[in-house]
């Protein structure tokens, strides 16, 4: 019997990074061996024998016995178990099974400390996950890519295409394969075309930090298009800077438009300057908004320097508004309300009314209007039109008191 137990203890000892208990119907330990229970804080009272005549509280730390307590009970009863028991920083594989050719119940249980096989079991899993997202990833990339208006490629740290979608290669004339393996470098425009973007893309590589720049590509058509660019730095698990993701946008008609506006807003600036007659722009609160040379000079808006900025109200106690009978003109009559309420001041509807100005002079002066409106058709504002008719008034009076005079003699 003592060389059976001899022999036995000789090879569960051998067990690799395992060890065998048995235990009776008390759940004390009857038989324990094996270098497995060498592992630091797997038991409590040490190796070897010392864990024998111990029950299972006694023999391992709570959470250990925890775990093993139900699993002993089960075994008892002829049931077998097998589980994964993770234990400080362990993981150990445990198969619990009833010993049947004993004259009393008893149980075995075998450990084997398996880290390093579910640490690699649980790698493999995760890089098997991460590779079946990676593809969906890809493959939902090339969709969205390959779909896309914009020119998209990818370029790795040293500046070389690895990928360009279907609108770029449109763009450049070539299929994508031509263009793979190609710097900015190789795709045959001159360098002072290809060189901001190469600039651009060295920025990113060196600082890691995405970069938003407007730059110009020759097209396959022999156009020179405009393409608002964003370089976007793409990053491995350990923070490594893998490729750039560069995501251009065509802007090309954008741009003539915002050259055809500032060239169309510089004329419109010219002729407003130039303007013989007095032009003014108002809010729809009536607020001064801008006036031509040929309006401050007519109402000597440069003698009262804080004019412009005052609220409606103030701005008439200063410069007076008077009718054909030299009443003060009521505000609401103001023509710049008149244009606000809907009216268009043109032809026989143009206002005529005398003003005392700010340096002082009396004018006679005929006002036409009408308001500003946006795209949707709301007012914005109003545009009036001065003309000074004092000397075509003096005029018409001589004429009228000349013609007054022949009468009475006659």
């Amino acid at each position: 019997m003592r060389d059976s137990e001899a022999r036995y203890r000789a090879v569960v000892s051998n067990f690799p990074q395992g060890s065998v208990l048995l235990f009776g119907e008390d759940l004390r330990h009857i038989f324990a061996d094996g270098s497995g229970l060498q592992a630091d804080g797997l038991t409590r009272v040490g190796v070897g024998m010392g864990m024998e005549a111990k029950t299972v509280w006694e023999a391992f730390p709570p959470d250990v016995a925890g775990a093993l307590e139900l699993p002993y009970r089960a075994a008892l009863d002829g049931r077998s178990a097998s589980f994964d028991l993770t234990h400080d920083q362990h993981t150990y594989a445990v198969q619990v099974v009833p010993i049947r050719h004993s004259a009393t119940r008893q149980g075995m249980v075998i450990l084997q400390d398996v880290s390093e096989q579910r640490h690699s079991r649980d790698e493999l899993e995760r890089e098997r996950t991460q590779a079946v997202l990676l593809r969906a990833l890809s493959q939902e990339f090339r969709t969205l890519a390959e779909h896309s208006p914009d020119l998209i490629g990818r370029l790795d740290p040293l500046g070389r295409l690895v990928y360009i979608n279907q609108a770029g290669a449109e763009l450049l004339g070539q299929p994508a394969e031509y263009w793979v393996g190609k710097t900015f470098a190789d795709l045959g425009t001159p360098q002072a075309v290809f060189e901001p973007w190469a600039e651009a893309l060295q920025e990113v590589i060196t600082t890691c930090a995405p970069r938003t720049f407007d730059a110009e590509a020759q097209a396959s058509d022999g156009h020179v298009r405009s393409l608002h660019t964003r370089f976007i730095p793409e990053f491995a698990e350990d923070g490594a800077l893998v490729s750039v993701l560069g995501i251009a946008t065509d802007v090309s008609a954008l741009k003539r438009a915002e050259a055809l506006l500032a060239e169309q807003a510089s004329e419109l600036e010219s002729i407003f300057k130039a303007q013989a007659d007095g032009v003014g722009v108002y809010d729809l609160q009536g607020r001064f908004v801008r006036a031509n040379t040929a309006l401050r000079e007519l109402l000597g808006l440069d003698a009262d320097a804080d004019y412009t900025a005052l609220p409606f109200e103030e701005r008439a106690q200063r410069l007076l508004l008077y009718d054909e009978q030299g009443e003060p003109l009521p505000l609401a009559q103001w023509p710049q309300w008149r244009v606000l309420r809907g009216e268009i001041l043109a032809g026989a509807s143009a206002m005529e009314v005398g003003v005392r100005t700010l340096d002082g002079r009396e004018v006679w002066i005929s006002i036409t209007g009408a308001p500003m409106r946006a795209a949707d058709g709301q007012a914005t504002g109003v545009v009036l039109i001065a003309r000074d008719v004092t000397a075509r008034r003096a005029l018409e009076r001589q004429v009228a008191e000349t013609g007054g005079r022949a009468g009475s003699r006659a």
